[in-house]
């Protein structure tokens, strides 16, 4: 078995309820598969960085943060804090490898 890259944005403010939300989608979507290639197959997540950014910025850039150490199939994923225009935290981008 490998693993590949996900992503997942969900736009709640609070980053366990995006979490649960993110969980939630991907098992109705994709099953409760260890191996589904989904954010199911993680084992929680952690804030990579304080500062919020734009999911712009998330999605052009989460593939070079992939080498973070704390990513690895199965473990936690990583949660971006995403912003609006104004700095408002609007969302929570996650991303990591999953069971695949």
């Amino acid at each position: 078995m490998g693993a590949h890259p996900f992503t997942d944005y969900i736009a709640t403010p609070d980053v366990e309820a995006a979490y649960q939300e993110a969980i939630d989608a991907a098992v109705g979507e994709y099953g409760h598969g260890p191996y589904n290639g989904s954010i199911s197959t993680t084992d929680g997540y952690f804030i990579l960085d304080a500062a919020p950014v734009t999911l712009t910025e998330a999605s052009q850039t989460f593939r070079d943060r992939l080498d973070d150490p704390r990513i690895s199939r199965r473990d936690e994923c990583a949660a971006w804090a995403i912003c609006d225009e104004t700095g408002t935290r609007i969302g929570w981008f996650f991303f990591g490898l999953a069971a695949s």
